[in-house]
């Protein structure tokens, strides 16, 4: 997770570099928002892998966390209450309309015509916005590492495996073909092919060639991606469990009622503790 930015905007408005911090953020949006190009969005929209993407960088941020020490959840505190309300305000100040429906397609599509200021999502857009036949933005957008809430700057990371199945009838094969795509000549070429662009490789020694470097360091796109892997943390410790889809639309729903305002913060936060704590009973997690 990494945070995309019009350089231009910024540098016309009298900033000398992205926001180092949620408060750097909501200084630069009140200058720079207007209703044609909106400042900031995160992913916000209903859903998994949606706003269950973003709320975390809040979470964490203002020093929140999903369970105490004894694994029993924590969204009913006041640090995830502060997170909840900081997202939302800066995505219904400074956000672009229809905010609550927004996924990664729609940031990444109006950053690329120029009709957004700042996002914060996966680090895989690059290729989007150096494209001259399908951006607006070429040489006009740097990227940078996350802002800091009061408890510090923090991102998570997903990433993508490769698996042979048990039932797998061809399982030599397939080894095989995973042995060529992971291996650096591969991996080299992938990232290399302006078709795909997308930087993200498997090897370290595919990141430190010379002509890897060449082509990802502008933008500060590689050394932002690698300084916020470097630093990411476990966002979605739940997810990992099989009745992750539920406390994520949970959570979801939460978050979506805060940035609708039919609840505040807190009391959204207060029906997600309550939505956490019935999943993980109801499934034995909990007594």
């Amino acid at each position: 997770m990494i945070l995309y930015y019009r350089t231009d905007i910024l540098e016309k408005a009298g900033f000398d570099g992205p926001p180092k911090t949620y408060d750097d953020l909501e200084e630069i949006c009140k200058k720079v928002n207007t209703p044609e190009t909106p400042c900031f969005v995160v992913r916000a929209s209903r859903g998994r892998g949606y706003s269950p993407f973003s709320y975390p960088l809040f979470l964490y941020g203002y020093g929140g966390k999903w369970f105490n020490d004894g694994w029993n959840p924590a969204l009913d505190s006041p640090e995830a209450a502060a997170g909840l309300e900081e997202m939302v305000k800066l995505l219904t100040t400074y956000g672009p309309k229809g905010v609550a429906n927004y996924t990664h397609y729609e940031m990444y599509t109006d950053f690329a015509q120029g009709k957004l200021v700042m996002f914060i999502d996966a680090s895989v857009w690059v290729s989007k916005f150096n494209e001259p036949t399908k951006s607006n933005v070429v040489g006009k957008w740097a990227s940078a590492s996350l802002p800091a809430g009061p408890a510090g700057a923090f991102g998570g990371a997903l990433s993508q495996g490769m698996m042979v199945p048990a039932s797998s009838k061809n399982k030599e094969a397939a080894y095989l073909f995973m042995q060529w795509y992971t291996s650096k000549e591969t991996q080299k070429k992938r990232a290399l092919l302006k078709e795909i662009g997308s930087g993200d490789v498997t090897r370290m020694s595919v990141i430190e060639l010379p002509e890897y470097k060449k082509q990802f360091s502008g933008n500060n796109w590689a050394n932002a991606t690698f300084t916020s892997v470097k630093d990411a943390v476990k966002f979605w410790v739940w997810d990992y469990l099989p009745e992750g889809q539920d406390l994520s639309e949970a959570l979801s729903i939460s978050v979506s009622k805060a940035i609708a305002g039919e609840e505040t913060p807190k009391d959204a936060m207060k029906d997600a503790q309550k939505a956490f704590i019935k999943i993980l009973k109801k499934n034995k997690y909990l007594k």
